[in-house]
């Protein structure tokens, strides 16, 4: 009796493909991009697609969703060069085959998918122990974690062979956390409770403000819109994290200075507009400026210097103290007086703003402005084209190192969905509420792709990395499985 028959373990080697390819497409899309090894995986992911290829292909029930991706991304092309002159290009085929067949990948996929998350998951898990044993780890001094959002500086050229960031560690990692914790709490496994331990500690070693704060925010969602579906154990563990969270967030300047700078940002645009405003009204020839402005301006007007006034109260004093801590590039500018500033001066102001958040304001400004002027978006994986068109009139509220990246990722998914499908994205993020709040999809499947969606919504790199447009895919095909039930 051979040793598979003793054991009764059964080999399928269909399954063990379709099982490595997702594994594939979640942890290795940034696999030797460090050393420029020139591997692109995600070709990779496709291979099980060879063992549909028939002519039943086209009789699955959820074939339809490939038919309306189709249907929107065509009338998406000739509407933008009917209107905008935007051609047909040869990345524009290649982004919209990937997108079909990684559409059809998981819809021939799926029920193999859903019974093997654990797997999966267990993949990362037990290969972060050799990203920590592989590490030389130091500590950031006090003036470091004014700018880094950890407590640690680690180095480990195998963790840079598979990821390119920390943030790209947590945007998979979170839902392999999650979902191992889930498991824990209703069978109890020695091994993969101190796996997960070690896990849980590479997280915060290889730490990131999208590992916080995409842990603190799904953690929510899932006590908030599940809680009675979840065991004591469960709900413990979660508590637990949260706790160790906070005290890392609000003990690192580096953290919490990803938000205040978003309001330090939009504290001196409100200053600036005030400040032209009243330049503007003591000019004689400006004397009916408050009645010749229209309703729109006024509330704008009004937002702003409610604005100063709750800036003013809430964080200038703690980001004044943490700047006296380090010289900083802009100490000799006076930020009251914005508006009268060269533009050296202003680009040394927006060196105090951390860069991530720039780019976050930046992008999510651009997204929206877009949705108004372009309601139908400007087409699959075609941000740059809304970046440039944009870009005369935001350059001179961002630095100018602001202006020269992420042209085409737009610094997450959410961003890149709004102005690249305009109103269409909202039938996604209808089907994400949905979701949410369906009492009828398992805990499990909602564990797994509810992180990789909201932590990639929030700081992105893609739709083909990160397994984003996967878990998209299947929260559209069980939100429809579940309607047809109902």
């Amino acid at each position: 009796m051979s040793l598979i028959e003793k054991f009764n373990i059964r080999f399928d080697f269909k399954n063990f493909i379709i099982i490595s390819s997702f594994i594939i497409s979640f942890y290795f899309w940034d696999f030797g991009a460090k050393y420029n090894l020139g591997i692109d995986t995600r070709y990779l992911t496709l291979i099980p697609l060879l063992f549909f290829i028939n002519n039943k292909i086209f009789t699955n029930k959820d074939i339809r969703l490939i038919y309306i991706i189709i249907g929107i991304l065509i009338f998406q092309y000739f509407y933008n060069y009917i209107i905008y002159k935007n051609d047909f290009l040869i990345n524009d085929s290649k982004y919209f085959i990937a997108l079909i067949l990684t559409t059809l990948l998981v819809i021939f996929c799926k029920k193999v998918l859903m019974n093997n998350l654990k797997i999966i998951c267990s993949f990362i898990i037990f290969i972060a122990p050799i990203f920590l044993i592989t590490s030389s780890i130091e500590m950031w001094d006090e003036i470091d974690r004014l700018w880094q959002c950890s407590f640690f500086k680690p180095e480990s050229k195998i963790f840079k062979l598979f990821f390119l960031e920390n943030s790209h560690f947590a945007m998979i990692a979170i839902p392999a956390l999650l979902l191992n914790i889930y498991y824990l709490s209703k069978k109890f496994n020695y091994l993969y409770f101190f796996a997960t331990i070690i896990f849980f500690c590479s997280l915060i070693v290889f730490q990131s403000t999208t590992m916080i704060i995409g842990l603190i925010l799904n953690i929510f969602i899932l006590l908030i819109f599940n809680f009675k579906r979840l065991n004591r154990k469960y709900i413990f563990c979660l508590f637990g994290i949260l706790i160790i969270l906070f005290y890392i967030f609000f003990n690192i300047y580096g953290c919490t200075r990803k938000f205040s700078d978003l309001f330090f940002h939009s504290y001196i645009m409100s200053k600036q507009k005030i400040d032209g405003y009243e330049i503007k009204i003591k000019q004689d020839d400006n004397k009916n400026l408050k009645k010749e402005l229209s309703l729109f301006e006024n509330i704008e007007i009004l937002y702003a210097r409610t604005y100063i006034i709750f800036y003013k109260n809430t964080f200038d004093k703690t980001r004044k103290a943490n700047e006296r801590k380090v010289k900083l590039l802009s100490g000799d500018t006076n930020v009251e007086k914005f508006i009268e500033l060269d533009d050296d001066q202003k680009e040394r102001v927006y060196h105090k703003i951390n860069v991530s958040s720039q780019v976050a304001k930046n992008s999510f400004e651009i997204a929206i402005k877009t949705l108004f002027e372009r309601p139908f978006g400007v087409g699959l994986n075609r941000f740059e084209i809304a970046f440039r068109e944009q870009m005369n009139e935001q350059s001179s509220n961002f630095s100018d190192e602001v202006m020269k990246i992420n042209l085409n990722d737009g610094g997450s998914n959410l961003n890149k969905l709004i102005a690249e499908f305009g109103i269409f994205s909202l039938l996604l993020f209808g089907y994400l509420l949905i979701f949410i709040f369906s009492k009828k999809i398992s805990i499990e499947n909602k564990i797994f792709l509810l992180p990789i969606i909201i932590t990639q919504l929030l700081r992105g790199a893609g739709y083909f990395n990160g397994g984003f447009l996967i878990s998209i895919i299947l929260i559209i095909l069980l939100v429809n499985e579940k309607k047809e039930k109902e």
